[in-house]
């Protein structure tokens, strides 16, 4: 699916088709995952500052991120190994602009993400495995996915860290709900009652002929973080 694709849907944000521009035919990536206490993130931050390198790391959050969840309306969860799989498809997108401020739905770059199930453990792989499909859209993504008969099932914000250490993406952050739909404004305090932070650890999308030197790339990440936190290969959906 490369270059643009055209859709059948007229948009009313800014009244243009909408489009869809795939990301790379790279599809599976690796993850693990913990969770860490709110008294040892500025622990964890220190230590992550070291060793991917961000010198001019001052503590200020550069993740607010709001993910939107749909569910066809015509549901039938598909059998995989670990069970009944949803199809759900995800809009997601950087909620604030340059300056801190939410942007509205209309001023902010979406994506379609579609997450498979996680593939069945592996001998000599210790990361959670999954295809990823995701294309950038522009145009009316919300009229879109309800033409294609998908209804909004729920949504949330994730606000805090995210570093990059070469082809491995790690985030700190905390859940938000939504209260009012779309709304922003009223996000609610993090999820976590006892103020514990998700920590997720991921690789660039990668070939299935590369799962394995990417999970190994991100255990041996991962075990400079001993101490603070042990990230496991948690179905994190």
């Amino acid at each position: 699916m490369d270059g643009m694709i055209d859709f059948p849907a007229t948009s009313s944000i800014g009244q243009k088709p909408l489009q869809s521009s795939a990301t790379t035919p790279s599809k599976y990536q690796c993850s693990l995952a913990g969770m860490i206490a709110s008294q040892h993130v500025p622990d964890l931050l220190e230590r992550l500052v070291g060793l991917c390198g961000y010198v001019d790391f001052d503590s200020t959050e550069n993740l607010f991120e709001h993910e939107v969840v749909f569910s066809p309306v015509a549901c039938q969860a598909a059998p995989t190994g670990f069970g009944k799989f949803e199809t759900l498809l995800r809009l997601r997108s950087a909620a604030a602009g340059r300056d801190g401020s939410i942007l509205s739905l209309s001023e902010r770059s979406w994506s379609l993400v579609f997450q498979g199930p996680p593939e069945p453990p592996k001998p000599g792989n210790n990361t959670s495995i999954r295809a990823i499909y995701e294309s950038r859209l522009e145009g009316d993504c919300f009229q879109f996915l309800s033409l294609m008969g998908y209804t909004f099932k729920y949504e949330f914000v994730r606000k805090g860290f995210r570093f990059q250490h070469g082809s491995m993406t790690l985030t700190i952050c905390t859940i938000h709900k939504v209260v009012k739909q779309h709304q922003l404004s009223t996000m609610m305090p993090p999820i976590s009652v006892d103020q514990n932070w998700l920590v997720e650890l991921n690789g660039d999308r990668v070939v299935q002929e590369q799962v394995l030197k990417m999970s190994d790339d991100l255990t041996k990440f991962a075990s400079n973080l001993r101490g603070l936190l042990d990230l496991k290969a948690i179905d994190i959906t």
